[in-house]
């Protein structure tokens, strides 16, 4: 059985999950989480860049975290925000980010118009997981990562009302 522990409820099992799957490249390449072994880098992204995340329980096992962010594009629209989904590598492809956001949904809703996902282009097991979740493609947007140090390429933009 799937449930949700909330960042609010338990803040350092969030940090621990973050810091025990820093070694998987799609953490860092993938998604907005940080790749770190610190507990206070994990605490502080958590305090700082998410407006709400939870660690995926299946039973009581750490499965995933997802979490909503202030948007990055000009292209998400107003009062939107934008998800983030990260499943370790062991529990991909077994419905846990689906059903995690299904269960999210629920506390978003009157709080948010929609959600916003945006995923590489080239990304394909995200783009059919926002389509099953109900998202639709929206558009393409470039991302340039030079200044930061990141990797540069297409992107796509796909939305949920919520």
């Amino acid at each position: 059985m799937i449930r949700l522990l909330s960042w609010r409820d338990s803040p350092a099992s969030l940090s621990e999950f973050l810091m025990r799957n820093s070694h998987d490249l799609d953490l860092a390449d993938e998604t907005y989480f940080p790749s770190t072994s610190s507990e206070e880098v994990a605490r502080r992204w958590l305090e700082s860049e998410a407006l709400s995340a939870w660690l995926i329980l299946d039973d009581s096992t750490p499965v995933g975290i997802i979490a909503i962010v202030a948007p990055r594009a000009d292209q998400v629209p107003y009062e939107f925000v934008e998800t983030c989904t990260y499943i370790s590598q062991a529990n991909r492809g077994r419905g846990f980010a689906v059903s995690a956001w299904r269960l999210a949904e629920e506390e978003l809703v009157g709080c948010y118009c929609g959600l916003a996902g945006i995923v590489w282009a080239s990304n394909n097991v995200s783009k059919a997981r926002l389509r099953v979740s109900g998202f639709q493609f929206t558009d393409r947007i470039w991302f340039d990562g030079s200044l930061g140090g990141e990797r540069s390429g297409w992107c796509e933009l796909w939305l949920k009302y919520l």
